[in-house]
């Protein structure tokens, strides 16, 4: 057995052995604790899920986007939590996308540490690699987009890998699901051509794949969106601004008005809502399409409602269907995987 890593060396299987033992006293001490914890809650009546939101505060539909598959109830950017998403019925799934010479893999990082067994950098991830980096090994119950997740591995060694972008169009070919594409590029910048090269690989495995008006294009970059949109126009962007970026919401705004792009993904999570209530106000006046990430929590939603979004992006999706729809899941997680009392982030 040996672990992956950018230079090709390997760990020992002594090495391996010794993390692995580590992780299971952990995994003990954590099990020992959940049952204390569940032996001193169990003459109270845990909730399941929060109270759905009374309908009359919703003012519009609000589309749940399912960010990285629902990444809270299975690895994210993987089949299965495209699959278990699907089975949650979000509208829309929203995966990471690289193009890597002709090939587009699912990975949000642009190196395999955070989320498998490997140190590889995602340029690397040939077939070969993809196969044995597990794509399952750190995922944890409860994990979100900021924070680590605790208990046992459930979806270590079970033969999830990183898929391709084909894969995923492949399992959700026949389900009328929307897909929101993010198309990540490295933070020190790809050079013009090669940007314009990555748009065109995209664009033209997506053209012949799957439906436009199923499809969502987003991504922080503008001068890839305004790629697509010249070679694309009838597929909807959407570009993402972030809270600590040098562009206010509202400038970004202005931006995407000025370049054809069709919506907006508001950073909520490190904002206070008010604060953001102007530029999404301007953003639905100019016609864009509003939408929040990342939404985990019940009172960020009652909070963003009244800005009426178009969509809110969440680890949770069945969370939001709860809160938004009354609607709930005997089990949200991915089949086989078994916690217990449901305890949300978003309650």
């Amino acid at each position: 057995m040996s672990k992956h890593t950018p230079n090709g060396s390997a760990t020992s299987p002594t090495e391996i052995a010794v993390s692995d033992g580590r992780e299971a006293m952990a995994g003990a001490y954590f099990i020992v604790a959940t049952m204390l914890f569940l032996t001193a809650c169990s003459e109270l009546e845990i909730t399941v899920y929060p109270d759905a939101i009374p309908t009359d505060q919703i003012l519009r539909p609000v589309m749940i986007v399912a960010h990285r598959g629902g990444m809270a109830y299975a690895p994210e950017n993987t089949l299965t939590a495209i699959e278990n998403g699907l089975r949650l019925e979000a509208d829309i799934l929203e995966l990471d996308v690289q193009v890597r010479g002709n090939e587009i893999i699912v990975l949000h990082d642009f190196t395999l540490e955070r989320t498998t067994n490997c140190s590889t950098k995602s340029s690397e991830a040939d077939a070969a690699v993809r196969e044995v980096c597990d794509a399952g090994y750190k995922w944890r119950p409860a994990a979100d987009s900021f924070s680590v997740g605790f208990g046992p591995a459930y979806f270590r060694g079970v033969g999830i890998t990183i898929p391709l972008l084909s894969d995923v169009l492949d399992s959700v070919s026949s389900s009328g699901i929307r897909l929101m594409i993010e198309l990540k590029f490295e933070s020190d910048g790809s050079s013009h051509s090669s940007l314009d090269d990555a748009v065109v690989t995209l664009i033209n495995h997506l053209r012949t794949e799957f439906r436009d008006d199923r499809l969502w294009i987003n991504s922080s970059n503008v001068n890839s969106l305004s790629g697509i949109e010249a070679l694309w126009p009838e597929v909807s962007t959407i570009v993402t601004w972030f809270s600590t970026g040098s562009a206010s919401c509202e400038e970004a705004v202005l931006d995407a008005i000025s370049r054809g792009i069709n919506g907006i993904s508001i950073e909520a999570s490190r904002s206070n809502p008010s604060h953001l209530a102007p530029c999404a106000q301007m953003a639905r006046d100019s016609g864009l399409t509003v939408m929040f990430w990342v939404v985990n929590r019940a009172s960020e939603v009652e909070e963003l409602l009244p800005l009426e979004p178009d969509a809110l992006i969440t680890d949770y999706p069945a969370c939001l269907s709860a809160l938004l729809r009354d609607v709930r899941f005997d089990d949200p997680y991915a089949d086989g995987v078994t916690l217990g009392p449901y305890f949300p982030k978003c309650g």
